[in-house]
């Protein structure tokens, strides 16, 4: 909540709208089979901009006048915030681990991770 209150307005609007800009691309690349489970990761992580609940608490912060109201909204978007950073990290280390079973030949490994 700290570093998104830290934010200006612009600067906050500006890292949500690339963040919804590659989960957009990350969206279309779903249907493809990596490795196991990897729709399941790749969903938990665009299924936080797929109802458009990020871009709009960041709407409702913006508007709001009332510093309870306000910091509610802050703190959904420090929370879808957290759950999109979760998420990547999740991706990335299945992502990491599938990739060198590739290039280091662990063949058995690789055969595990396919779908």
């Amino acid at each position: 909540m700290t570093y998104l209150s830290g934010l200006s307005d612009e600067k906050m609007n500006e890292t949500i709208q690339n963040l919804e800009k590659h989960i957009e691309k990350l969206e279309e690349k779903k249907n493809i089979r990596y490795f196991k489970e990897s729709r399941d990761l790749i969903e938990s992580l665009t299924g936080n901009f797929g109802d458009g609940d990020f871009s709009l608490d960041f709407s409702l912060y913006i508007g709001e006048e009332n510093k309870i109201n306000k910091n509610a909204y802050l703190e959904n978007l420090a929370n879808g915030y957290y759950d999109v950073l979760d998420s990547s990290i999740n991706l990335y280390e299945e992502l990491e681990e599938f990739i060198i079973s590739i290039e280091k030949k662990k063949i058995i490994k690789f055969i595990k991770m396919l779908d």
